[in-house]
């Protein structure tokens, strides 16, 4: 009898082990829910089984179930006081669920069991970097690789602080040496490579291109969205991009696609979400649009995802919200259901796939409808958007497939402009010589990002300084690499240096319009056009020669300049494109009857005028609520003029 209940035991443990290794299968290919079945099999003939405890709960915070891990861990905790992996485990569950402070004391106590507990070390420097404690986690990071050496996940988090901090020469130096001990570690490739352009430094640029979107159609997470908008305009590449990206961070549950019901009232309540209500260029855009909003129809609420410092803008923004609420430190899911306790209708969402995001919140519905607006140029790979504000250049029909979101379409152009306070004055306080360009020459200007300049956008540049001898490019000083490697750049095309003139930011807004009035022709970037320097520009009244691509992102500016009347300044190749730059060079007269043709357009173009964008704009909410209130669901939108 003894000998029965001893082999019915044993039966019992290989039945849960059984389970376990099961579940650990699944865990391993990411089939979160069919591992948490098997482990919670396991857990149930195996009651106390620590192994199963530290998996279970980890499987569970995969599945944003964070109040069941809780539970689980704690009561595993009890059991087991001392065991460092649940306190790590239960951290993460702290972290997911935006609580960092009990997520850093989680982790402490875990280093406090075991001080060479390595990824205790890391995770802990992850919340003090969430957390604003740039010193004390460089410390943590740095202690997690003393103690492990080889640990990559450890140089990368170190990495991407160092970029943050604009360390950037730092920031290379950890991404190589993550990539080089684990160079199939999520997002590595993509970030080291949008580094290097940020830095200009293109050495085997066409090959780690050529690699990550290999690594991207094979179903490997090799890169963060936005850093593929500057390396290709392949609508299907971007497409998967987001969706890898999405599947991979947000699980998909039915509480997200419960939405809330219409509820009768006087007025409309706009959520606008963002951690970038700072100088920031999506905050330059919008100042205008959330200030003309028709306030007899509309509630305009504000939902700041990070707390900055003040400046004009902030404090111009703050005003322009009828309630403006700090929610840094809510979890998404708190943030979600402030967002419905407010009466929330439309929840927009300025933030897309961008440093500092939230994405999570729209997961839970933060409001009946939810819009992709403004701070993201392109999908966002997720039915959680319902729209994506656009227009007719920037996404054509033909093109309406790749987007996970329905497409509402602006007349004109999508992007909103700030004229308020944004005047041309007739005496500038600016001249040639003091900018440092030179009196009797050409002035070719691009004000982009470095990471928007491409060795083959570069190449044209250079093709276009030796092609127009009386010429200077005039380009913003991004940082001290980028200037130093473009131009040693230009040198291998035998450019003197000195026709190379770089401009250092201006904070101030109206200051940096007048300056660019001293350019003769602005050089757009390609795949990734500029889109707030562009507008700038053309409000400056210089001409913008641009390619047009595919993507959203790279027909931005050929949108703006349609709507200008100027299509004849938009190419569809390089090749075109430098011809069109060398056509103007040669008519002076011409670039100045462009220049005088924006100086009356401003004045008149619809692109141009706040308060009729914001009209369209609030037209385009209506209507998403019109068709959500006849229990209709989301359809592409043509606003009419």
């Amino acid at each position: 009898m003894h000998e029965n209940k001893i082999n019915e035991n044993i039966n019992i443990l290989n039945k849960a082990r059984d389970y376990f290794m099961h579940a650990l299968n699944m865990y391993e290919n990411k089939k979160y829910i069919d591992a948490e079945k098997f482990y919670l099999k396991s857990l149930e003939l195996a009651p106390n089984r620590l192994s199963t405890f530290i998996n279970l709960s980890a499987v569970l915070i995969k599945l944003e179930k964070f109040n069941n891990a809780y539970e689980l861990l704690t009561n595993a905790i009890l059991l087991y006081p001392n065991n460092e992996v649940l306190h790590l485990n239960l951290g993460n569950s702290y972290k997911e669920m935006g609580r960092l402070d009990e997520a850093l004391q989680s982790f402490n106590y875990a280093i406090k069991i075991n001080y060479d507990y390595a990824e205790a070390h890391l995770n802990r420097g992850v919340i003090l970097q969430e957390m604003g404690k740039w010193d004390k986690a460089l410390a943590s990071f740095n202690k997690a690789i003393e103690l492990n050496s080889n640990y990559a996940e450890s140089y990368y988090c170190r990495g991407l602080l160092m970029e943050k901090l604009k360390h950037f020469d730092d920031a290379l130096e950890n991404f190589k040496i993550a990539i080089k001990i684990k160079d199939d570690l999520e997002n590595l490739p993509g970030e080291l490579l949008h580094l290097k352009m940020n830095m200009s430094i293109w050495e085997d640029y066409e090959l780690n291109v050529s690699n990550i979107i290999q690594k991207i159609e094979n179903n490997h997470r090799a890169s963060p969205t936005f850093p593929i908008l500057g390396i290709t305009d392949s609508l299907t590449i971007h497409q998967k991009t987001t969706e890898l990206w999405v599947k991979e961070t947000y699980i998909i549950s039915k509480k997200n696609k419960d939405k809330e019901k219409f509820k009768e009232k006087n007025k409309i309540t706009i959520g606008y979400y963002s951690a970038d209500f700072k100088e920031h260029p999506v905050s330059y855009l919008i100042a205008g649009v959330l200030e003309s909003h028709d306030r007899e129809k509309f509630s305009i609420l504000g939902f700041s995802l990070k707390k900055q410092p003040q400046s004009e803008i902030r404090n111009r923004l703050i005003k322009s919200f009828d309630k403006f609420i700090e929610v840094e430190g809510y979890s998404d899911l708190e943030i979600a259901d402030l967002s419905k306790s407010l009466g929330v209708d439309i929840a927009v969402d300025l933030q897309g796939h961008t440093q500092g995001n939230r994405f999570g919140i729209f997961k839970y519905r933060a409001a009946p409808i939810q819009v992709n607006y403004l701070g993201y140029p392109g999908t966002l790979g997720s039915f959680n958007l319902d729209y994506i504000i656009a227009d007719l250049n920037v996404i054509p029909v033909k093109s309406q497939k790749y987007y996970s979101e329905k497409i509402c379409y602006l007349p004109y152009s999508y992007m909103p402009f700030d004229n308020s306070n944004k005047k041309n004055s007739k005496n500038s306080k600016f001249n040639r010589y003091d900018l440092g360009l030179p009196e009797n020459k050409l002035v070719l200007a691009s004000f982009n990002n470095s990471y928007k300049i491409t060795p083959n956008i570069f190449k044209v540049w250079m093709s276009l300084l030796n092609k127009i001898e009386n010429s200077v490019l005039w380009l913003a000083a991004n940082n001290k690499w980028s200037v130093s490697n473009l131009i040693n750049e230009s040198q291998k095309w035998s450019i003197d240096p000195s026709r190379i003139i770089f401009a250092q930011r201006l904070t101030d807004v109206v200051d940096h319009l007048e300056r660019q009035k001293f350019a003769d022709l602005m050089l757009d970037t390609s795949p990734y056009n500029g889109h707030t320097t562009t507008i700038d520009a053309l409000w400056s009244g210089v001409p913008v020669i641009s390619v047009e691509g595919e993507g959203f992102q790279s027909r931005v500016a050929g949108s703006l300049l349609k709507n200008l009347g100027l299509g004849e300044l938009v190419a569809h190749s390089q090749t075109d494109y430098e011809a069109k730059a060398i056509e103007l060079s040669k008519k002076p007269e011409k670039i100045e009857s462009i220049k005088k043709f924006l100086k009356n357009e401003i004045n008149v173009n619809p692109l141009f005028n706040t308060k009729l964008y914001t009209g369209y704009l609030e037209n385009a909410y209506s209507e998403m609520l019109a068709r959500h209130i006849e229990n209709l669901p989301p359809e592409h939108i043509y606003v009419n003029k």
